[in-house]
C-alpha cells in the first residue's frame, strides 16, 4: 500500500526538479481566484452577452492569468469599437483591471500606479514576488424558529456574531513556482447554536468557539499545463446554485491536480484526501471540457471514492473509470455483486442560441440497474441519478443591468449512497455534490438588479421538497426494488431572500440578507409546519 502523502510529494518534486530546466510561463498566472470571487459573476454576465466564450467558467478555480486574459480580451473589444458596455459594466471592467494590474503588465499592457489596487505589503526582487493582503469581517446572524402548528411551543431566536480575521499571502520564487496561504479565523462572540457554512469549521476550546477556513497550496506550471499541490476548492458543471459532482458544500479538500489546456480542450485530473468517522478515504476525478464555437462547450467527467488504500490505477488523468474500474479494484471487498468503489460519471453543457440567453445542464450517473426491460432499468432501485437544468437571461425585456437565473436540480433516491458506508460521496459528512443530497428535488429563481456599480438588490425564491431518503441510507435487501420519487413523507420548504449589498470592488463591502422559510410536514411529520426567518449582516474590509 503506498503512502497517499509521501507518494504526492515525491511525484511533485520530481516535477518541481523537472520544471527547473523547463521554459515557464508567468508563475504568477498560476495562483487561483477563489472559486466564490465576484470577477465569476462579471464573466458569467459577458458570456451570456455573447462577448466571451460561453462555459469559460463552467470548471472553477480559474487560475489569475486566465481571468487577466479575458479582462484584456473584452477591453480590446470595447476600446476597438466591437461592443458595447453599459456604464456600470464599464466601471467594473475597470475595478477589476486594477486587482488584475500586475498579469496586466506582464503581457504589456501599460498599467499606471493610480490604475493598480495596491496589496497592503510587496516585497519584489528578481528571484522572488511577495504579496501580502490582509481583510477583516464581521458577522451577525439572528434566526427565528416558529413552529406554529403546535401553539404550546415556543418560539426559538438566537443570534450569532463573529468577527473573521482573513490575511492572503502569494507569491512566486524564481518564476518557477507560486504559493498561496489564504485563511480565515474568528472567535464566536455571541450565540451558541452557530451553524457553519459549508467551507468553514468551528472548533471548541471549553467555553471558546471559534470558526476558520483554510485554502494553502503551491504550484507549479509549462507549456499550458499546471500542477497543484495543496488544501483548495472544486468546482465542476454550469450551475451557480449547485453542482452535482463537485460543488462547495464541503470545506477545501487536500489534494494533487493537474490542469491542461489545448486548444478548445481543457483537462483537470485529480486526486484528493478525505476525511470521514468511519475513516480515511480518497476521491481521484477527470474532467474534459470542449469549447468550439464561442456558443457551446460540452464537458464529460468521472469521479470515484475509495477507502483503506492509495490506487495508482485512479491517477492516470487519461483512463476511463467504468473500463478501469473492475481491473483496478480486483481482490478488493464488495466487488462480488457490488462495486467495492463508488463511481460516478456525468456531464454538462453550456449553449447561448439567443441573445442575451444561456441554457445549461448538468447530468450524474452513480449507478445503473442492468437487469430487465428499459422501464425497469430506469426505475430499478440501482439506477441512481441526478439532473440540473437552468437558464440565465442578462437584461431581460431589455431591463439594463437585470440578471434573471433560474435552475432546477434533482438527485434520485438513492444517489451518493453506497453498500459500503464509507465510500459514500461525503466529505467529513457532508455531501460533495449537490447541497440537497439524495432524494430531493429544488426550484430556484433569482432577479437581480444593479442601481449603479456598486450597490446592487436581488430578491430570490426557493422551493426545496425533500423525502425521507438521505445520504446514510444506502438501499437495504428488505427496501422496494424500485426507487420512489421523493420518498415517504415529504418535506417542502418554500423560502423568500431579500438581499441588499454595497460593494467597492477590492476594497470594502456591506451587506443584508432576509431570508423567511415556510416549511410543510416538517423533519417529515405530516400536518406539523414550521417557519425560520434570519437576517445575515455581514461586513468586509480589504487593507
Amino acid at each position: 500500500m503506498m503512502n497517499f502523502e509521501r507518494g504526492s510529494i515525491s511525484v511533485f518534486l520530481l516535477l518541481t526538479f523537472i520544471n527547473l530546466f523547463s521554459s515557464v510561463a508567468q508563475s504568477a498566472d498560476l495562483v487561483n481566484v477563489p472559486i466564490d470571487h465576484e470577477v465569476y459573476l462579471f464573466i458569467d454576465r459577458l458570456a451570456a452577452k455573447g462577448i466571451l466564450p460561453v462555459g469559460v467558467q463552467a470548471s472553477r478555480p480559474l487560475s489569475r492569468g486566465r481571468v487577466a486574459d479575458l479582462l484584456i480580451e473584452i477591453s480590446r473589444r470595447f476600446e476597438a469599437g466591437e461592443l458595447s458596455l453599459s456604464n456600470i459594466e464599464q466601471a467594473h471592467l475597470k475595478a477589476y483591471s486594477r486587482i488584475f494590474a500586475q498579469e496586466f503588465r506582464k503581457r504589456g499592457i501599460n498599467v499606471t500606479p493610480q490604475q493598480e489596487r495596491k496589496y497592503f505589503f510587496t516585497l519584489e526582487d528578481t528571484e522572488y514576488t511577495l504579496n501580502i493582503q490582509p481583510g477583516l469581517q464581521q458577522r451577525t446572524v439572528i434566526q427565528q424558529s416558529d413552529a406554529f402548528a403546535k401553539p404550546s411551543q415556543k418560539s426559538e431566536r438566537d443570534g450569532t456574531e463573529i468577527i473573521f480575521i482573513q490575511p492572503t499571502i502569494f507569491g512566486e520564487i524564481e518564476e518557477k513556482f507560486v504559493y498561496n496561504t489564504d485563511f480565515k479565523w474568528g472567535p464566536l462572540i455571541s450565540g451558541e447554536r452557530y451553524i457553519p457554512r459549508p467551507s468553514e469549521s468551528i472548533y471548541s476550546n471549553g467555553d471558546f468557539k471559534q470558526v476558520a477556513t483554510l485554502k494553502a497550496y503551491t504550484k507549479i506550471g509549462w507549456h499550458g499545463l499546471s500542477l497543484e499541490l495543496g488544501k483548495d476548492d472544486l468546482w465542476w458543471g454550469p450551475g451557480r446554485h449547485g453542482a452535482l459532482m463537485l460543488s462547495d458544500n464541503t470545506d477545501s479538500k487536500d489534494l494533487l491536480k493537474f490542469d491542461g489546456i489545448m486548444g478548445p480542450f481543457k483537462l483537470a485530473a485529480f486526486t484528493a484526501a478525505l476525511r470521514s468517522k468511519l475513516g480515511n478515504k480518497y476521491l481521484s476525478g477527470n474532467r474534459l471540457e470542449m469549447n468550439f464555437p464561442d456558443w457551446l462547450t460540452l464537458a464529460l467527467h468521472e469521479t470515484i471514492i475509495y477507502a483503506d488504500r492509495f490506487d495508482l490505477g485512479y491517477q492516470n488523468p487519461f483512463t476511463i473509470y467504468p473500463i478501469a474500474l473492475a481491473m483496478t479494484e480486483y481482490g478488493i471487498e464488495g466487488g462480488y455483486g457490488y462495486s467495492g468503489d463508488n463511481m460516478l460519471v456525468g456531464g454538462d453543457f453550456n449553449i447561448r442560441i439567443f441573445p442575451n440567453i444561456e441554457l445549461y445542464s448538468e447530468f450524474m450517473l452513480d449507478d445503473y440497474y442492468t437487469e430487465g426491460g428499459l422501464l425497469q432499468h430506469l426505475r430499478g432501485w440501482d439506477t441512481k441519478f441526478g439532473f440540473l437544468l437552468g437558464a440565465y437571461y442578462v437584461d431581460p425585456f431589455n431591463f439594463k443591468d437585470t440578471d434573471l437565473r433560474i435552475e432546477y436540480a434533482f438527485v434520485n433516491q438513492y444517489a451518493y449512497t453506497h453498500e459500503s458506508s464509507i465510500n459514500a460521496y461525503t466529505n467529513r459528512e457532508r455531501v460533495i455534490g449537490h447541497h440537497i443530497g439524495p432524494d430531493a428535488d429544488d426550484f430556484w429563481i433569482e432577479l437581480k438588479y444593479r442601481f449603479n456599480d456598486k450597490i446592487q438588490t436581488s430578491l430570490a425564491y426557493e422551493l426545496l421538497r425533500h423525502g425521507e431518503g438521505n445520504i446514510d441510507k444506502p438501499h437495504q435487501p428488505t427496501d422496494a426494488e424500485e426507487w420512489e420519487f421523493l420518498s415517504g413523507i415529504t418535506e417542502s420548504t418554500h423560502s423568500l431572500s431579500l438581499r441588499l449589498s454595497y460593494l467597492s470592488i477590492g476594497n470594502y463591502s456591506f451587506s443584508a440578507n432576509y431570508n423567511y422559510s415556510w416549511i410543510k410536514n416538517s423533519k417529515h411529520q405530516l400536518s406539523v409546519d414550521d417557519s425560520k426567518q434570519q437576517l445575515v449582516v455581514e461586513a468586509e474590509y480589504i487593507f
